[in-house]
């Protein structure tokens, strides 16, 4: 006989069911109805009843383990849902979820891997033990005392480590700041042109002798940079997600902590309309 894994409290079952249940990005009703199945979970709605879609997963969870007094095939259940092949370009909402659903199985002593299979761990015993994970990278970012700006534009991606993605907001957060100082509603490279080459709107010195001007020019090709390296549309691809190390994001948040803090000094010379 398999070995009996320990029930999930209702209010795990309830978060977890909620998720997995979400109107726009969880399972359709049919999804539900499949997997639920093909886990030996019985479902106890009457097709007649009028049930959200994560009520309808909660009583079947709980009816479950009424049952059979064990959490086995409810966590088979969950590891279905989290099969990567499910998130292909997706993975932000795979991370944001699995990070959801992470921090109330921690309570229970399993955790949801990259890939997609529930490990064991150390059960979690306070909230911030269980955030402990989600938390890290952040701190990291705490630690090098990265420009408040940084952490601000990229907190829910930070959340949940997704590292390409809180780069790639962090750097439009650092672009919106640009539109603001100058009034532009350009973007990305156009909007870098604009505010700082030939004739600028923002300078980050006097600019008045050429090493003030080549200094100025070094720090707008920094602008640039950032924009071809992580913005241009020839980045996004799932190949650029998988790939994008934790390394990767904390060097280049610091490169984008440095645009910061030269924007906190700035000079705004004149408006773009």
């Amino acid at each position: 006989m398999a070995h009996k894994e320990n029930p999930l409290t209702p209010s795990i079952m309830e978060n977890i069911a909620k998720v997995i249940g979400d109107t726009n990005n969880g399972y359709t009703g049919s999804e539900i109805m499949y997997n639920l199945s093909l886990n030996n979970i019985p479902d106890p709605s009457s097709p007649n009843e009028k049930l959200t879609k994560w009520v309808r997963i909660y009583n079947a969870f709980v009816n479950y383990q009424n049952i059979h007094h064990c959490s086995n095939d409810i966590l088979k259940f969950i590891k279905e849902y989290f099969a990567p092949n499910r998130f292909v370009n997706k993975l932000g909402l795979f991370n944001e979820q699995r990070e959801e659903v992470n921090l109330q199985l921690r309570f229970c002593g399993y955790e949801i891997t990259e890939e997609g299979y529930i490990i064991k761990i150390q059960s979690a015993t306070t909230i911030s033990e269980a955030q402990s994970r989600a938390d890290s990278f952040k701190q990291k970012l705490h630690n090098q005392n990265a420009h408040h700006s940084v952490i601000y534009y990229a907190k829910s991606e930070l959340m949940v480590n997704d590292y390409f993605h809180s780069v790639l907001e962090s750097i439009k957060g650092l672009y919106q700041r640009i539109r603001d100082l100058s009034g532009s509603s350009l973007d990305g490279a156009k909007l870098i042109q604009a505010a700082f080459y030939n004739d600028p709107a923002i300078i980050i010195n006097n600019y008045v002798t050429q090493s003030d001007k080549d200094v100025h020019r070094g720090f707008s090709d920094i602008l640039q940079g950032l924009n071809s390296l992580v913005r241009n549309p020839q980045s996004h691809t799932a190949r650029i997600d998988a790939s994008f190390s934790e390394q990767d994001a904390i060097e280049i948040f610091a490169l984008i902590s440095y645009c910061h803090r030269k924007l906190d000094n700035c000079n705004v010379i004149k408006q773009l309309s």
